[in-house]
């Protein structure tokens, strides 16, 4: 081997030598980009999304989303399923081809399928914001669903639009608070005699330029004044009085002072209904692409023809071994309507009587009843031990079917079991609904989806 040769194999050793070298004495923490992000879901209540839906998982950057797919879920296997009900080859893991950490939120939308809009989300149902989940896990909630888990929600079962409060109680849920309330209302019959006195003085107050005074009354005669207590208008009577002024802008100024003698009419007791909501603090969710709908399962709605369908059950049990929580749960199904704001009517009163009906949301069951049925539908047949629930769902705006609910029930009670819980003319009617939107019991309420990530 030549001298030449003998030292480019030096050189090229040499080099390899520092090669190693260096790149074994690099820090350990040098930062690589990510490729490409997996997911992985862990459901808790998810409930199956009904038919001719599915869900969607999108990440959000900004204003930009981007979809991971479709899905379904069946919370008795806890299978991820494609959107067309079949086994879902990944399982619960979603391949994202960046780093997950880049985007803002990532959230689960409710989709109609086929989609007419693949580039946006439907209806969120799921949000968290993203995170490194070594400081904070992911856990996709309902929107807001950390404020709304103490929230209150009350209906009472009185009937308003047949005008009769002692009739038909049980045939009508309203969210609302009733009460019978009592006052006195009194005629004005005529006036027995006035007096203006008049005072003269030299300084105004400071601000004031002038003063306007009373020189004469004249007096007209009785007219009916509406008084509206509640649901309900009265008519009472008075004198109506009318005044000729006279304007004193220099010193000194002219004022007057009135004295009127009534003669009243003896004070008559009046009985009238009032509906009332303390501060149920309901979130409105209709620009989220949500609404509330109020819905009763009962026997006696299937028993009487009435039914518009049959439940359609949460993810969680709806009866145990040992509690019922949805109480005539396989019995028939009608709703009170769909609503936003608690404190305001819903869409619209479907089976009403009249326009006489509490400014809240809610429904009485008379007329143009389902299956032709004549009504009124008393809920409550018998004197103890009916069955049925009273409930509240969150149903986004593409779950377009009257037939029966989503399943995302927000809140609930059994029905009154005796007939003298709402008897004509009780005082006071509430019955306080259990909230379920909160997702820390693992055997019933709202939907909870841990995300934990791999990021290569």
């Amino acid at each position: 081997m030549t001298m030449r040769v003998k030292r480019v194999m030096f050189i090229v050793l040499a080099l390899v030598g520092v090669s190693l070298y260096i790149g074994c004495s690099q820090p350990e923490d040098i930062i690589t980009s990510v490729g490409n992000s997996s997911l992985l879901l862990r459901s808790q209540m998810l409930p199956k999304a009904p038919a001719g839906m599915a869900y969607e998982l999108w990440v959000v950057d900004g204003t930009d989303s981007t979809s991971l797919g479709k899905f379904n879920y069946d919370p008795d296997t806890r299978n991820y399923l494609n959107a067309d009900g079949t086994l879902r080859a990944d399982s619960n893991e979603f391949i994202l081809d960046s780093d997950i950490l880049s985007f803002d939120k990532l959230l689960v939308s409710i989709e109609v399928e086929p989609d007419d809009n693949l580039s946006s989300p439907g209806p969120v149902m799921l949000v968290d914001d993203i995170t490194n989940p070594d400081d904070n896990p992911i856990e996709l909630v309902f929107p807001m669903s950390d404020s709304m888990w103490n929230t209150t929600v009350r209906f009472n079962m009185q009937t308003m639009s047949d005008t009769d409060r002692t009739a038909n109680n049980g045939a009508g849920i309203w969210f609302a608070s009733y009460l019978m309330q009592t006052t006195t209302l009194q005629d004005t019959f005529a006036v027995i005699s006035y007096t203006i006195d008049t005072t003269m003085i030299n300084e105004l107050p400071a601000g004031k330029t002038d003063t306007t005074s009373t020189v004469w009354i004249g007096i007209d005669s009785m007219v009916p004044v509406q008084r509206i207590l509640g649901l309900d208008t009265f008519t009472a009577f008075t004198v109506v009085l009318t005044e000729s002024t006279y304007t004193d802008s220099s010193s000194p100024y002219v004022t007057t002072s009135i004295n009127i003698n009534y003669r009243l009419g003896p004070l008559d007791t009046v009985t009238y209904d009032q509906f009332v909501q303390d501060d149920f603090g309901l979130f409105d969710y209709s620009a989220m692409g949500w609404k509330y709908k109020g819905w009763v399962v009962a026997p006696i709605i299937s028993s009487a023809g009435a039914s518009v369908g049959e439940l359609t059950s949460p993810a969680w049990k709806v009866a145990t071994q040992f509690d019922t929580i949805i109480h005539g749960a396989d019995g028939g199904l009608l709703s009170t309507g769909t609503f936003s704001d608690i404190t305001a009517p819903d869409d619209q009163p479907l089976y009403a009587l009249s326009e006489r009906v509490p400014p809240f949301p809610g429904d009485e069951f008379f007329t143009s009843l389902p299956g032709g049925v004549t009504g009124p539908l008393n809920l409550l047949p018998s004197g103890n031990d009916n069955i049925g629930t009273v409930f509240i769902t969150l149903e986004p705006d593409n779950f377009v079917t009257d037939t029966t609910n989503f399943p995302l029930i927000a809140y609930l009670r059994q029905m009154p079991t005796s007939v003298t819980e709402v008897s004509g003319g009780v005082a006071l009617q509430q019955f306080t609904m259990d909230n379920l939107m909160f997702t820390v019991d693992p055997n019933f309420g709202f939907p909870k989806v841990t995300v934990d990530l791999i990021r290569r």
